[in-house]
């Protein structure tokens, strides 16, 4: 190979990747994430995970409620099984 083709074949791939290459790359750096948005997600990810936290302490409250309100109606249904075996003795 001659260094005519040799130049010729080099400037080939040169052009080539100039034209395919960079810009592919370009793009790449456009959507890359940086240390700021790294930054910024971590911070908006602090925030969900406090709301997060309050979500999950009003469900525990709501479930807390739940049981003692079963355990309310357990002793009233205990409560008027009593009165009526009282009242079915007394009648």
């Amino acid at each position: 190979m001659s260094n005519k083709q040799k130049e010729e074949q080099y400037k080939f791939f040169t052009d080539a990747f100039h034209e395919v290459v960079i810009p592919v790359l370009e793009d790449m750096d456009a959507k890359m994430v940086t240390k700021q948005d790294i930054k910024r997600l971590e911070g908006e990810s602090g925030g969900l995970d406090k709301r997060l936290d309050n979500v999950e302490m009003k469900l525990e409250k709501i479930d807390g409620r739940l049981e003692r309100y079963g355990n309310r109606i357990d002793n009233h249904g205990k409560r008027i099984k009593g009165l009526e075996t009282k009242a079915f003795v007394t009648s």
